[in-house]
């Protein structure tokens, strides 16, 4: 923060520090956000927001990991959401990537730290690997069990 106000005293547009930082995507970048936004649905009364791409979706944007820096805060920003989940299958197929993030209440890294990951309690990631369908409900019901320790929540 310091340098960039220095930049910015020198006459650096701090716009452009921002936008290069934390806005400025590819198209790829873009085309594979709008793919998991598209694919994205609520569940615990609108509580959850989860996504998941397969290997397939990379293949066909011949696209990589690199490629979806950012789509897990797009999903966490949503409105009325209090936990994120994204997924995105690796290219042997069947393994998973888990990234979840939380606004207040859910604990992530412990969420994480069940399936060998980990990270920090607002911010957690695992490796599983298995049914994507059935790793998105093991991870639901740990969410919805943290939830409604809260907040008492019905529609799991």
């Amino acid at each position: 923060m310091e340098i960039a106000g220095r930049l910015i005293e020198k006459g650096v547009r701090n716009a452009y520090i921002i936008d290069g930082t934390f806005y400025k995507k590819t198209f790829k970048q873009n085309k594979m956000l709008a793919r998991a936004l598209d694919a994205s649905y609520l569940k615990l009364d609108g509580k959850v927001i989860v996504s998941c791409l397969t290997k397939d979706v990379f293949d066909e944007n011949q696209a990589t990991n690199l490629d979806t820096d950012g789509i897990v805060d797009a999903l966490r920003i949503t409105d009325g959401v209090e936990c994120a989940l994204w997924m995105y299958e690796y290219p042997n197929k069947g393994t998973f990537k888990c990234s979840l993030r939380s606004n207040d209440i859910v604990d992530v890294n412990s969420i994480a730290g069940a399936f060998g990951g980990g990270g920090h309690v607002r911010a957690a990631g695992c490796e599983v690997t298995g049914d994507k369908d059935l790793i998105i409900c093991d991870i639901l019901e740990r969410i919805a069990e943290q939830i409604q320790s809260k907040q008492g929540i019905r529609n799991v």
